[in-house]
């Protein structure tokens, strides 16, 4: 599937993740199990939580920071680099065959 169209049909704007409320870690409290949410900058937990990262491993927190990190406008930016060098790749390679002939 399209990265570009599920990265403009996801939450926009910048992504934090965050670990405690309130100073507690996040916990379940049926089982005591750790977890890190994702969720917009200027939004509020749990209100706005776009996902919850379990890790039973504690990898929550790297794992939750590391998906805020490909926020939308990231991924986006980050397209659009690629797509940008591409196109220069192109223009380069058939300047050079034009300059071979």
């Amino acid at each position: 599937a399209d990265l570009r169209a599920k990265a403009e049909a996801a939450t926009p704007g910048q992504w934090i993740a965050q670990h405690d409320y309130n100073g507690e870690r996040l916990t379940d409290p049926e089982n005591d199990n750790e977890f890190s949410s994702v969720l917009p900058v200027d939004g509020s937990w749990p209100e706005d939580v776009i996902c919850e990262v379990w890790s039973g491993n504690h990898l929550d927190e790297p794992n939750a920071q590391h998906i805020a990190a490909a926020c939308p406008p990231v991924v986006l930016a980050l397209i659009d680099r690629i797509e940008q060098q591409d196109a220069e790749i192109a223009r380069l390679n058939a300047r050079g065959k034009e300059a071979a002939k």
